[in-house]
């Protein structure tokens, strides 16, 4: 892979801050890097090698965040829950159902969560003041 505007190759990075919406990382080491992520396209990594670097979210990436919150403080613990174990799950090999209901739990699983919160009132976020310390 050479580097374009958007794929980065075999670059050593050291204590620098990189907005990486978009960008593609091929064989990269990057050490005491602050990498921020905005909630664009998400980036590509490979092979790439990371030394005490700091993930940071802002803008559409942090309203994500803080919605996430919102729902796991409002009630719905379950669909938050259910959200990470999906992003686990494609973490990991896909494994074969065990039984044919195992997708059908899944989507009734889905409806279940949908109808909750087509019935539930708006979530709100209130922001707290940071204890004065």
């Amino acid at each position: 892979m050479s580097e374009t505007q958007n794929t980065i190759s075999g670059r050593h990075f050291t204590g620098e801050t990189l907005v990486v919406d978009g960008l593609a990382f091929n064989g990269c080491t990057l050490t005491d890097c602050r990498l921020i992520y905005r909630g664009g396209p998400p980036p590509a990594i490979k092979a790439c090698r990371f030394d005490n670097c700091r993930w940071e979210f802002e803008d559409a990436a942090a309203q994500t965040l803080v919605f996430l919150t919102g729902l796991y403080h409002g009630g719905f613990e379950s669909v938050v829950e259910s959200t990470f174990d999906a992003v686990r799950a494609k973490a990991r090999p896909a494994a074969a159902p065990t039984t044919p209901s195992a997708t059908s739990l899944t989507a009734a699983r889905v409806a279940e969560i949908t109808r909750r919160l087509a019935e539930s009132p708006p979530i709100r976020i209130i922001k707290r003041p940071k204890p004065k310390t």
